[in-house]
């Protein structure tokens, strides 16, 4: 198969060429120049004029050929006033800044680096459910709840269920602040309600629940009985005890 005829390029050349797609796009920028305003060394883009110049003139702006800031081109430094080594992006900014700013609403764009927040903060995740920073770390705040209540991670086949359906009713005491420890819960099925250590606050029964994603079929019963009893031994052993109560 043919190559590009440019050293150390394999890529084929195109129709009736000896270069590549590549290649022949360099030739063909390098042969446009740069834009037309004695004032921009930009290259050329469309019309004589660089990307910014021909964009402005094109939405009609009466200052349309002013020369662009410094800190707008690529290579300048970020704006932000503590002076961020990073690469702008947009607007003067650099990419973390420039969300800050004109996404988040930050009017001084924070600091410079990552911004942390404290444990036991959190916020909407804009689909209702509340997050919140553990050790650093953003989780959501039901699965972090279950996993406190559990004493373990959460397996790859568990998930929690809000039982009233509301997403961010993660059983939490309404007195205590959320870097709090969550409530355990005391008793078991119709007799089980939230208690917080903290306070001493006793609340309603618990909201969340502890779903387990179904087995593949092919599953043998036996099998699938031991590994759920030997997970769960205390909704076992409770399970137990209500068919010997009700037998």
């Amino acid at each position: 198969m043919e190559e590009c005829s440019y050293e150390d390029c394999h890529n084929p050349p195109r129709g009736g060429n000896t270069i590549c797609k590549r290649h022949q796009l360099i030739e063909w920028r390098a042969r446009l120049g740069k834009c037309s305003l004695s004032h921009c060394d930009r290259r050329i883009d469309a019309a004589g004029l660089c990307t910014t110049h021909y964009n402005r003139k094109r939405r009609g702006l009466p200052d349309w050929d002013k020369p662009i800031p410094r800190r707008m081109k690529s290579g300048a430094e970020c704006a932000h006033k503590d002076g961020c080594p990073e690469p702008v992006q947009s607007r003067g900014y650099c990419r973390l800044h420039y969300q800050r700013v004109f996404k988040l609403g930050y009017a001084d764009g924070g600091p410079v680096g990552l911004m942390k927040a404290a444990s036991g903060e959190g916020g909407d995740d804009g689909r209702g459910y509340w997050n919140i920073t553990v050790g650093g770390k953003r989780i959501a705040e039901h699965r972090w709840v279950m996993e406190q209540r559990l004493g373990r991670p959460l397996e790859p086949d568990e998930e929690v269920h809000h039982k009233n359906r509301i997403r961010d009713d993660n059983d939490r005491c309404p007195r205590c602040p959320s870097s709090t420890p969550p409530p355990v819960v005391l008793g078991v099925a119709d007799d089980a309600h939230l208690y917080c250590s903290a306070c001493g606050w006793r609340g309603p029964k618990p909201n969340l629940e502890l779903w387990v994603t179904p087995q593949p079929r092919g599953g043998r019963a036996e099998d699938l009985v031991r590994f759920y009893v030997e997970r769960y031994p205390e909704l076992a052993e409770q399970a137990l005890s209500r068919l010997g109560k009700a037998g």
